[in-house]
């Protein structure tokens, strides 16, 4: 893994940050991703969550590190993603996969 991809994972699976806008009263959350493994100490040991905060600073440290293009720095974000489901540090969450099943009859 490399240190880009372990800070990702550090941000992704410390403590679960929501967004609340109280102007508009709404809340942002983070529907499709989820730890592999649930967090082991703290406050939200057994937790899998990982907050709409927390995806957020990950972007934002990438597109930071990379002062480049929005759209350059979110291909790079979405590659670091793919690449975390393929070291089995974070996976779409099972709701949101059933939904993609089809059923056959």
């Amino acid at each position: 893994m490399t240190s880009t991809e372990e800070l990702v994972y550090k941000i992704l699976s410390g403590l679960p940050i929501t967004i609340v806008d109280d102007i508009n009263n709404e809340i942002y959350e983070n529907p499709s991703w989820e730890l592999s493994a649930p967090r082991t100490t703290g406050d939200y040991a057994g937790s899998r969550e990982i907050g709409s905060g927390n995806m957020v600073t990950a972007y934002n440290i990438i597109y930071l590190k990379n002062i480049n293009t929005e759209e350059e720095s979110m291909s790079h974000f979405e590659q670091l993603i793919d690449n975390l489901v393929e070291h089995k540090l974070i996976r779409r969450k099972p709701e949101v996969v059933r939904k993609t099943f089809k059923v056959i009859k």
